[in-house]
């Protein structure tokens, strides 16, 4: 199994976009991919995780054929959640930590002993979607200036010696007293 996830951002309500490829030549059967999508979070030295959603990922369900490749849209729900973030302050005991990232975690349940795994992929999620198209749209289209400038280059001062520093050999071979 082969899968990626087709935008790394998300936000709250939208969709996480994933691609799965699977190459299943002895045609093994996949009883079903559970999709959890999972809320990490770190306050100083305290840990909790959190379940956003839990989902059986459509059209694999008893799964036996020789190859799929398949993009799937995995719905957020519109709750609160707050933005993929790490900050350190110092303090006296210490840096202190507030991280909050997010997985999403494909477990594949096959037919058989020891035969199932869990595929992990971070997801980021932020506060308000990207439109990059119609950002594009929006913004004026500036005329190509070429500018041509140099920049100075910085060098010490040119120096000039009366003598040689002295060898090598002239250095160890003399004693100190």
């Amino acid at each position: 199994m082969h899968g990626y996830l087709i935008r790394g951002g998300v936000v709250p309500g939208d969709k996480i976009s994933l691609h799965i490829e699977i190459q299943n030549p002895k045609q093994g059967f996949i009883k079903r991919i559970e999709a959890t999508f999972t809320q990490h979070r770190q306050i100083g030295p305290n840990n909790d995780t959190s379940i956003i959603f839990r989902t059986d990922v459509p059209d694999i369900r008893d799964f036996g054929a020789a190859s799929l490749q398949k993009a799937f849209d995995l719905p957020i729900p519109s709750v609160f959640l707050p933005p993929t973030h790490t900050h350190y302050i110092q303090s006296n005991n210490g840096p202190y930590g507030v991280v909050v990232n997010y997985t999403l975690t494909l477990d594949v349940k096959t037919r058989g002993l020891f035969s199932d795994f869990k595929v992990t992929f971070p997801v980021i999620v932020g506060t308000e979607p990207m439109l990059v198209q119609q950002q594009q749209m929006q913004q004026p289209q500036l005329p190509e200036v070429n500018v041509t400038f140099e920049m100075p280059i910085a060098s010490a001062p040119v120096m000039e010696y009366d003598e040689l520093p002295p060898s090598y050999d002239s250095i160890a071979t003399t004693e100190k007293v």
